[in-house]
């Protein structure tokens, strides 16, 4: 008697079941596809969107904060409980991941070289190998990640160096040197290129982009007028064609911005425009050199920042309230045909922004910003 009550039981339970509609895929109440033609049941691609990342510092009560900002969305990296004295200089993303270089003071009078991964530090120098260490330049290739910098010996040396996977290896010039600077780092096919500036034998700064294959490591100087010359970004194109942006100084005492490409040396300003320039930053699409710097405008008296491309000032790329103020554009970046630019001007009180086809969006934190770098890519 048990078992034929529980066949009924089954038997009305599925009755019940099957009058109720069911759970399966044609249920049109619960399968949108079924009622809105609009949605495509086969479509399987993710959506994406476009982030914008920007590595840089601010002043928060008297304490330089490290932080990365993406779309406007504020990390910090640091904190007064970690130091009071740190910032981002550069910022990479990969995988997903994000990527932050640069250095804080660890409130034991040292200066410590750091990368960020997700927010997560790794120091790269301690007080053993150097009480005076900053990581400027990062960038990930196959998986490791390579940062460009420079610490200070313990006999006062300033040594330009590379950590791979935070193993380091330091950076020589022809001649030596007692001051050098890694300014930035790109790597192609298995070879890392580096650039910066050195104090030569003759008193003045050299530029020179070091090239490291993990086996040997040369550095070629860039050509210049002969007293004194300076580079501070660097992009290698797919054909191995390798972009420098930096200054130098002519014969008349004036700095001058520009681009060397495969040695060869481009001006961007001129003594007549600007006694004093820099070109900053450096992005290669579609055929196009971007650079992204700053000029003192003589007829103003002051700082002002500049897009060039293919070594003509374009003025589209930002957009400042005013002439008369003073600005920068520290960092420049390509991406689906836009190009973004993050920099600063001062209109009474210090504004970071970011600027996309020359559209402005500003940048919030607490207090004084100072946004170093950026990186834009598809997620």
């Amino acid at each position: 008697m048990k078992k034929l009550t529980c066949s009924l039981v089954s038997f009305v339970f599925a009755i019940l079941v099957s009058s109720c509609g069911g759970g399966g895929t044609n249920n049109a109440a619960t399968d949108p596809s079924t009622t809105d033609p609009t949605v495509d049941p086969t479509n399987t691609t993710p959506t994406t969107v476009t982030s914008v990342y920007v590595a840089g510092s601010y002043v928060d009560w008297g304490n330089n904060i490290a932080a990365v900002w993406k779309n406007g969305v504020k990390t910090n990296l640091t904190d007064s409980s970690i130091s009071t004295n740190a910032e981002a200089k550069s910022v990479y993303v990969s995988g997903g991941n994000v990527y932050a270089a640069g250095w804080y003071a660890d409130g034991l009078g040292n200066n410590i070289a750091a990368v960020w991964k997700d927010g997560v530090k790794t120091d790269l120098t301690d007080s053993s190998i150097s009480t005076n260490a900053f990581a400027t330049s990062v960038y990930v290739s196959e998986g490791h990640v390579y940062v460009a910098g420079r610490y200070v010996d313990s006999v006062g040396n300033s040594i330009a160096t590379v950590w791979r996977d935070a193993v380091k290896v330091d950076l020589s010039v022809v001649g030596g040197t007692t001051l050098a600077y890694a300014n930035s780092i790109y790597v192609s096919n298995g070879t890392v290129y580096v650039v910066g500036h050195y104090l030569a034998s003759s008193g003045y700064f050299v530029a020179t982009v070091w090239t490291t294959n993990g086996i040997t490591t040369t550095n070629t100087d860039l050509a210049d007028d002969g007293v004194g010359s300076y580079a501070y970004a660097i992009y290698v194109s797919d054909d191995s064609s390798v972009y420098v942006a930096g200054s130098y100084y002519d014969v008349s005492g004036n700095n001058i911005a520009a681009v060397w490409e495969n040695g060869v040396k481009t001006d961007l300003t001129d003594g007549t425009m600007s006694v004093d320039a820099s070109a900053n930053s450096i992005y290669v699409s579609d055929g196009h050199v971007y650079v992204a710097g700053s000029f003192w405008d003589v007829s103003y008296s002051y700082n002002t920042a500049a897009v060039w491309k293919d070594g003509i000032k374009d003025d589209g790329f930002i957009t400042i309230p005013s002439a008369s103020i003073s600005s920068a554009a520290n960092s420049i970046y390509v991406h689906d045909s836009n190009v973004y630019v993050t920099g600063n001007y001062n209109v009474l009180t210090n504004v970071a922004a970011v600027w996309k086809d020359g559209v402005k969006t500003t940048l919030s934190a607490a207090g004084t910003i100072v946004p170093n770098s950026i990186f834009v890519v598809t997620e």
